[in-house]
């Protein structure tokens, strides 16, 4: 009979973990979206040379083809992926705002750089697929194109200024970890700001 018990038991502390793995799951994911006013999808378009980019999309419900809302574009730092700007996105999408973070070429789950010298050559695609992102988002029926941002990390600080010196219809730039930039030499910058962490990834700041 003891036996049964144990057996029981365990059975009991079985059921106790799994419900509160799944409710643990189940509000983690509202949080995610929080609580329904956001949609998340994940999104895979090819560039200007043919190459795959993908990335998460975070919609708010209110953004519609009748309300279209601004978008802003994240690009994350070397090896990083869309991820890394997830919450950030999450953050802009929770104040009305679309928000597209991909993974850039060489990254997460976007093609591969098979040539990678033809990156740092200027031979390639200078922005890893993100101005390709940058003209997709603006597309949307639901983003209004007249109200679009750049936001860049380390690596993805110099991807977006290179987005931003070809699309002069951006109405803000976000450069983290890179920089400053002359703004005489940079006047192509529409609303620059320039953040720096004091803890970065590979260092601090004084």
């Amino acid at each position: 009979m003891s036996i049964l018990n144990k057996i029981d038991r365990k059975k009991q502390y079985l059921i106790l973990c799994l419900v509160l793995i799944g409710s643990a799951a189940l509000v983690a994911g509202m949080v995610q979206n929080n609580f329904g006013s956001i949609e998340i999808d994940y999104i895979r378009i090819q560039d200007e040379n043919g190459m795959a980019v993908t990335g998460k999309l975070y919609r708010p419900i209110t953004a519609t083809a009748d309300n279209p809302a601004p978008g802003v574009l994240l690009l994350h730092g070397m090896n990083n992926d869309k991820d890394t700007e997830g919450p950030a996105a999450l953050e802009l999408a929770k104040r009305g705002i679309v928000a597209l973070a991909i993974d850039e070429i060489s990254h997460g789950d976007s093609d591969r750089i098979i040539d990678i010298m033809g990156y740092f050559l200027g031979t390639f695609d200078s922005t890893l697929g993100g101005n390709a992102s940058y003209q997709w988002l603006k597309s949307l029926d639901f983003v209004d194109e007249t109200q679009t941002g750049l936001v860049g990390h380390s690596m993805g600080a110099g991807t977006a200024a290179a987005i931003a010196a070809t699309n002069p219809d951006h109405r803000a730039i976000v450069i983290q970890a890179d920089g400053p930039y002359n703004l005489t030499t940079h006047s192509y910058m529409n609303n620059y700001l320039a953040v720096w962490s004091f803890y970065e990834e590979l260092f601090t700041t004084q």
